[in-house]
């Protein structure tokens, strides 16, 4: 038996004979720790996915926008970064080239600022105001896939514009054509207003999407369109978005289904699904599934809503022979107790709508706290100067208190009435349109006044949004009504 100090002896003379291996060679590392911070927002990237391209190392940051990489070899390095806030306005990751050092090494991953942006992507000398958003993307050809050079893009919103005799809500619409990569940008877009988008090249176009900004005052949208979706007779993008001209409903070779949940993942039955662009709509089944075949082709909107839950919108890509697939999770409405809430919650599309037209003050309004007093909707219309409410033969006829009129345009949630002549602008898929007339006025009387947000009522034409003015007979005013089904 060797004892340890003769072993310890024998050590240096297997060393220097090759018996045992040398140590291995092991390469310098640093630490990388900081803060992800959105410039557009002015705020940490909470949750901000960090990776590190080569060698792969990933890590995600905290609530105040924190990370670490450890183990990070020493030398020229590239590290990616993004975050759900900025995925969801199309921004899907940045990155940063740094030479990372032995030890500890502190370092700031920022997105541009949106001055930056807007110094990109907008004309000089123009600089940007405090109301200024850009929208900017691609256009592409659906069923190819190849990017369209001298396709026309417009957006459309509405907001206050002089006219000579003082201020009214005017339509305001900026249009551009896409460069020889297919790209557009337009500058100078309010970040905060519902901007209605529609693409158009030659004989084929986009459906009308709409969409909000937002915060970060910057939204990537591309935009795909196809002669399944052109309307005869449209000649002109702005218009075609800002018209309700009658679309016969096309047939594609797509398909697009998906499953509706609540937000805890249970499977949500009998919810309705709309493609409004096509009129089509279906409903979930036990499985809270949904179905649409046949779709056109092209960007267009899709959204559910149910009793009870809230209401979502979302764009989607559609491609011929290619099935998309989604999956929607519904907000649950939660009734509050009776206490003091301060909220800055932002507003959604239709409540800024409504809070702008009642700031100029052109029509009636009720608000919900008038409105939940009411024991039904009869008795709370009634409270609107210069409307009429009677019922007949058990059923409610709404109209202005003026000679010769007998009913008025009804808009429930944005979407018009049908006259009595027309059918269903959106019928079930499989089944027959049905007149809408009795059917929104019986909607009316049995909607409960505590799902209703906000009452319009215009008693002239003068006076009327003009985003709903579209193919009625306007002499007998106008009743806007809004749900909690509404983008509020």
């Amino acid at each position: 038996m060797i004892s340890p100090r003769r072993l310890l002896s024998l050590v240096p003379l297997a060393l220097a004979a090759g018996v045992l291996p040398a140590p291995p060679h092991v390469e310098p590392t640093g630490i990388l720790r900081g803060v992800a911070f959105d410039s557009l927002t002015m705020t940490p990237m909470a949750g901000a996915t960090i990776e590190l391209l080569e060698p792969a190392r990933m890590t995600v940051a905290d609530k105040a926008g924190r990370f670490r990489l450890d183990s990070v070899p020493i030398g020229a390095r590239r590290l990616t970064f993004s975050s759900p806030e900025l995925d969801s306005i199309g921004l899907f990751a940045f990155a940063r080239e740094l030479d990372v050092r032995a030890g500890e090494q502190s370092i700031t991953l920022a997105t541009p600022s949106f001055r930056t942006f807007y110094q990109r992507l907008c004309p000089a000398p123009a600089r940007p105001t405090a109301d200024s958003a850009i929208v900017f993307g691609t256009i592409y050809d659906a069923r190819s896939g190849e990017r369209l050079a001298g396709a026309r893009v417009s957006f459309v919103w509405f907001g206050v514009v002089p006219d000579g005799k003082g201020m009214q809500i005017g339509e305001l619409t900026r249009e551009v054509t896409s460069d020889d990569a297919g790209n557009y940008g337009v500058c100078g877009l309010p970040g905060d207003i519902a901007l209605t988008a529609m693409a158009t090249k030659d004989n084929a176009s986009t459906g009308r999407v709409t969409q909000s900004v937002g915060n970060a005052r910057v939204l990537r949208r591309e935009l795909s369109v196809s002669t399944e979706l052109r309307a005869d007779g449209m000649v002109d993008a702005s218009v075609a978005a800002t018209t309700a001209a009658v679309r016969t409903p096309k047939r594609g070779s797509a398909i697009v289904r998906g499953t509706v949940v609540d937000e805890r993942g249970g499977k949500l039955v009998n919810a309705l699904v709309l493609l409004p662009t096509v009129d089509r709509a279906a409903r979930t089944d036990s499985a809270g599934r949904f179905l649409f075949t046949e779709v056109p082709a092209g960007t267009q909107e899709l959204s559910v809503r149910q009793i009870g839950l809230g209401a979502i919108y979302r764009i989607i890509d559609v491609r011929p022979d290619t099935p998309v697939d989604v999956r929607l999770e519904l907000p649950r409405t939660t009734e509050l107790a009776r206490v003091n809430v301060r909220s800055n919650r932002r507003p959604g599309m239709d409540q800024v709508g409504y809070l702008n037209r009642r700031r100029l003050g052109f029509g009636q309004y009720l608000d919900q706290k008038e409105i939940s007093t009411r024991f039904d909707m009869e008795s709370a219309l009634r409270r609107v100067s210069g409307l009429e409410v009677n019922r007949t033969l058990g059923s409610l006829n709404i109209s202005a208190r003026r000679w010769g009129c007998s009913s008025t345009a009804i808009v429930i949630d944005g979407v018009p009435a049908a006259r009595s002549s027309g059918g269903s602008t959106i019928p079930l898929d499989g089944s027959p349109p049905v007149p809408l007339m009795s059917t929104y006025e019986s909607r009316i009387d049995a909607l409960n006044p505590r799902d209703v947000v906000a009452v319009e009522f215009y008693p002239g034409s003068g006076t009327m949004p003009l985003e709903y003015m579209t193919g009625y007979d306007l002499k007998c005013g106008m009743l806007l009504i809004w749900t909690v089904f509404a983008r509020w």
